[in-house]
């Protein structure tokens, strides 16, 4: 089957609020359907007569002093498997004056991805580069930068940053360092409004060989594990419409990952290494709404009950869950996890194909984990209180690679937000600092009020923290929200309910908090939690970062940030504990502690 190509677009002015951590959020793809896998098409900018003669072949003009206005589009490129270069050669000399400064905006990285050559046109011969741009600071997004490097690497063709208009209101420094940013780009560069070229669109849905199709959740960036034509991740399967899928293991993606750590989701590659994600699922089982979001609750009505299955009202959840928020793909469980305690039995249909429940609802591990999450709704209920109310809490569908996928009663899922996140911050002098949270963060509580742009603050070295917003004084950041996701620790502590002030007051100093930061910790999360009977606590350090990075300006070179994840227990459970590494504070120190709140 032919695929449609479709032209992709990087627009010419980067609305800086919009891109900076969203990986991908430059590209643009003309005339698609709306769908999760495509994107809104953006109007061409009309060419210009362009103030200076591009290059052609090896005659190499100068780069131009003033900006090139022409659109440069439909650039056919000869695909190569992608080669990690250096770009260093590309801004080493003019880096200190702005990139030292701390306060700029954006700024490139030494990390480019060389993925072919273009094959005709004035810029014959030319490499096509995917270059990261990001963020200053702490684990600041990341996006990329379509540019063309000449063969020997003296000329390069880019689109039109624009980087001194968007100081972003860091003052006198902030705005020099853009200026020199903006001056460089201009005096490095042959600029154009926007570089485009074909890729082959991927549809909203594929259809495996095997019969089953595949359903469209979200798109994004990766730093080139795979492409179309080259994948280093093990192929799980072809479809008919000619295209690989593959796994998500051992794929590293840009700026926001799909949040997924059971394996659910499948990936397909364009040209470029656009990776769209996919559902394994029955189609029609889940529902896409706006932002490529994912609502799925299965009512048990739909579904065709065997006899002798006690029924009830409620609503099944296929999605995986993990950090303050969950996924949109599908959580797939082992044949190991499905067959313990005596295994399943066939329990019916949901849209003509076969169901199962466990043999023993009592002692089924999977079930004992609903039974635990409904447990933070109803404290201290027993399981056979939990069976009475809910007597199939869990099922199971094979999707359509063979694989079993969990459906859970969606009373069991804690509705969990992150829970008092709260910023301190340590500099070496009096510094003004701006913070700046992912913008996949949903805040819902802040204090002082999280701005659009950001948090911006005179800091103090005993950590007074003046707002530049409201004139007041605080001694801490606080937020509270959804939408980050993270893959349940492996490694915690079983502890009582009665014994968490305890375990606090000897567990947080090993994790870097001071007496003051562990005081505000406990004061928060020990009058909630003394009310269990019995959880399981996990403390998350880099992988936190990972999940919610902040953007820092200037940054730290101290950062401690440690959030707890926790769960009740209906009984203990053998968990490893994990090795704390307790961190030195040097310099300027940023410390963040959060947990999971449950509503």
């Amino acid at each position: 089957m032919t695929t449609p190509n479709q032209r992709l677009w990087i627009p010419a002015f980067f609305v800086l609020g919009a891109i900076i951590g969203i990986a991908g959020m430059y590209v643009y793809l003309q005339n698609m359907p709306t769908a999760p896998v495509s994107q809104n098409p953006i109007v061409s900018v009309p060419s210009s007569p362009t103030t200076t003669e591009a290059p052609t072949g090896t005659d190499y003009a100068k780069p131009p002093s003033g900006k090139l206005s022409a659109v440069m589009d439909d650039l056919k490129i000869n695909w190569t498997k992608p080669k990690k270069i250096s770009m260093m050669k590309a801004f080493d000399e003019l880096k200190k004056p702005w990139w030292e400064g701390g306060s700029t905006a954006i700024s490139p990285t030494d990390e480019a991805y060389d993925l072919g050559t273009v094959s005709d046109g004035v810029y014959k011969g030319y490499h096509l580069i995917k270059w990261i741009w990001g963020e200053e600071g702490m684990g600041g997004g990341e996006f990329f930068v379509n540019v063309l490097q000449s063969p020997d690497q003296t000329r390069w063709v880019a689109p039109i940053m624009n980087v001194s208009a968007r100081a972003d209101g860091f003052g006198p420094d902030g705005e020099e360092a853009s200026r020199k940013l903006d001056v460089w780009m201009t005096e490095n560069f042959i600029l154009h409004e926007s570089i485009g070229y074909q890729v082959t669109k991927l549809p909203d849905t594929l259809t495996l060989k095997n019969g089953a199709v595949i359903t469209a959740t979200v798109v994004n960036d990766t730093r080139f594990t795979c492409t179309s034509k080259f994948c280093a991740s093990k192929k799980i399967a072809d479809t008919k419409e000619g295209f690989s899928v593959y796994g998500l293991e051992g794929i590293e993606m840009i700026g926001r990952g799909f949040g997924d750590s059971s394996g659910g989701c499948v990936l397909a590659f364009s040209e470029d290494g656009t990776a769209h994600s996919y559902n394994v699922l029955q189609p029609s089982l889940l529902t896409v709404v706006g932002d490529g979001k994912i609502a799925s609750p299965i009512k048990s009505n739909i579904i065709n009950w065997n006899a002798g299955i006690p029924r009830s009202n409620v609503e099944y959840d296929p999605r995986g869950t993990g950090g303050c928020g969950g996924h949109n793909c599908v959580e797939v469980v082992s044949d190991a996890e499905v067959n313990a305690a005596g295994g399943i039995v066939e329990a019916g249909t949901l849209l003509n194909e076969k169901i199962y429940i466990p043999r023993d609802l009592k002692n089924h591990p999977i079930v004992k984990t609903a039974y635990e999450g409904w447990l933070t709704f109803e404290e201290r209920k027993t399981m056979d209180q939990f069976l009475q109310a809910f007597p199939v809490p869990v099922f199971f569908q094979k999707d359509g690679l063979g694989r079993w996928v969990r459906f859970q009663i969606t009373n069991s899922f804690p509705q969990a937000e992150c829970g008092k996140p709260v910023i301190y911050l340590y500099p070496e002098k009096t510094t003004n600092v701006s913070v700046k949270l992912p913008r996949f963060i949903d805040v819902t509580v802040s204090d002082p009020t999280y701005p659009e742009a950001g948090w911006k603050v005179t800091a103090q070295p005993n950590g007074s923290l003046l707002s530049h917003a409201d004139g007041k004084t605080y001694s801490s950041l606080y937020w509270e929200g959804t939408g980050v996701s993270y893959e349940t620790p492996r490694t915690g502590f079983v502890v009582k309910g009665t014994e968490i002030e305890s375990f606090l007051t000897r567990t947080l100093p090993k994790y870097g908090l001071n007496e003051t930061e562990a005081r505000d910790f406990k004061e928060f999360w020990v009058p909630i939690m003394q009310k269990q009977n019995l959880m399981r606590v996990s403390f998350l350090t880099d992988s936190w970062s990972k999940a919610a990075p902040l953007n820092v300006s200037p940054a730290p070179r101290t950062n401690i940030r440690i959030f707890m994840d926790w769960m009740p227990l209906a009984s203990s459970i053998n968990i490893a504990a994990p090795r704390i590494v307790t961190p030195e504070r040097d310099g300027f120190t940023l410390v963040e502690w959060g947990g999971t709140l449950y509503r």
